[in-house]
């Protein structure tokens, strides 16, 4: 079995631009990835797009009576600043270290993880809320979006040892 950070080395850079464009353009269409089945992953949706809508209200509420409406507002409209301006920053040294090993012709599989945290972080930071401003950059924070990483590693690796997801690597 391969290397688990899923490193090839390619030997210039358009080889690792062509191997690079057909692993997202496949992983991207993949129609037959779904663990959960259709019915329990409403159920899911369901409750992410009306549990934490339900939470975030209820934190604010409890924060505005303690520190104030206007307080609270601010709070939040800091904290997606602050927030976007971190993820851009992070987003802005992974593409770095993402150009420098397709310079050298290693395939950047953990930094390209890195970036679609980043991403998913910079979305949940501009959600206005407090319990998502948290999470956002917790995300952000490279300990543990390494923490995370780890995690979604293994379910993959779960995934995959089931048969639910088809990996295939480039070597």
């Amino acid at each position: 079995m391969g290397s688990r950070t899923g490193t090839c080395v390619f030997q210039n850079r358009e080889a690792a631009g062509v191997a690079l464009t057909k692993m997202v353009s496949s992983s991207l269409f993949l129609d037959d990835i779904n663990p959960f089945g259709r019915k329990n992953m409403l159920f899911r949706l369901f409750l992410c797009f009306t549990l934490i809508p339900v939470i975030e209200l209820y934190l604010l509420i409890k924060v505005g009576t303690v520190i104030g409406g206007f307080n609270t507002i601010l709070i939040v409209i800091f904290t997606g600043f602050a927030g976007a301006w971190l993820a851009r920053m992070e987003g802005l040294n992974t593409m770095l270290k993402v150009r420098r090993n397709l310079d050298q012709g290693i395939m950047p599989a953990e930094d390209l993880m890195d970036a679609l945290i980043i991403v998913i972080a910079g979305i949940v930071l501009i959600t206005p809320g407090l319990m998502t401003d948290a999470f956002g950059l917790l995300l952000l924070w490279p300990v543990t979006r390494n923490r995370f990483k780890r995690f979604l590693r293994k379910k993959f690796d779960a995934m995959q040892a089931k048969g639910d997801i088809n990996i295939t690597r480039f070597h």
